[in-house]
């Protein structure tokens, strides 16, 4: 089987990507709020009132590529709804995925996704290639 897949290795580094200032390095995770209702303020991550969940990034040396939180945060911890403050569920994110992730290898799946299962592609079986000889 060839895998032509890219994996990375998580550091452990957990940030907001809205509030923290960090040097970014390959594996590296930050957390960003995706909401019902853009908010005009700076300060959305205080106010309640704003129902919606977080999403995570993790850094491949080039870009940042999306992270499946449903791999990491088994009772969906990064949900928060109106009568919650989303920075109290960040932090409580925050802490979980800092356990969670360090020195686990995340690997990229079909959809683009990274997720802790290896996807191993498998080749296409056709005719031609059980008639082609070994070399």
């Amino acid at each position: 089987m060839i895998n032509n897949y890219k994996f990375i290795y998580i550091t452990g580094i957990v940030y907001i990507k809205d509030l923290d200032d960090h040097q970014k390095k390959t594996g590296d995770i930050r957390l960003f709020m995706n909401i019902e209702k853009e908010l005009l303020n700076d300060d959305k991550y205080h106010c309640i009132g704003v129902s919606g969940y977080f999403k995570a990034e993790v850094f491949d040396g080039k870009f940042w590529q999306l992270l499946d939180l449903d791999e990491f945060l088994f009772n969906r911890e990064y949900k928060f709804s109106k009568k919650e403050v989303p920075i109290y569920t960040a932090n409580l994110c925050i802490e979980l995925l800092k356990n969670e992730t360090k020195f686990v290898t995340v690997y990229r799946t079909y959809r683009g996704h990274f997720t802790r299962d290896e996807y191993v592609k498998e080749e296409r079986v056709t005719k031609a290639n059980r008639n082609r000889k070994k070399k």
